[in-house]
């Protein structure tokens, strides 16, 4: 519970969500699953992107997100997809066979 509560102020800090009180309460979230897939397009560095590095497309994108010590992934064509139980793994892994097609 911690973690959550740690994570909400930090999305509250950095702008990405107006208050706490905008994000549903940790029991009323659907947790171990799928919610949605993305393509990996690129990739952020620890300490950020320098703005003379990126792209066209890069510049435009909301680095709100992005914690400075960690690495972060820039994805497209997100979509969610309905809720589809899954047990997870550490690193990334092929989720291909319990994901729905589109």
């Amino acid at each position: 519970m911690d973690e959550y509560e740690d994570a909400c102020v930090w999305m509250e800090n950095a702008g990405v969500i107006g208050h706490i009180r905008d994000v549903p309460p940790l029991a009323q979230m659907q947790r171990g699953g799928i919610v949605g897939r993305a393509r990996i397009v690129g990739v952020v560095p620890p300490g950020g992107m320098p703005p003379a590095f990126r792209s066209r497309e890069e510049r435009d994108l909301d680095y709100r997100w992005h914690m400075d010590d960690q690495f972060g992934f820039i994805l497209a064509d997100v979509e969610p997809l309905p809720f589809v139980p899954c047990s997870g793994a550490l690193g990334l892994w092929d989720a291909t066979a319990r994901v729905p097609r589109s």
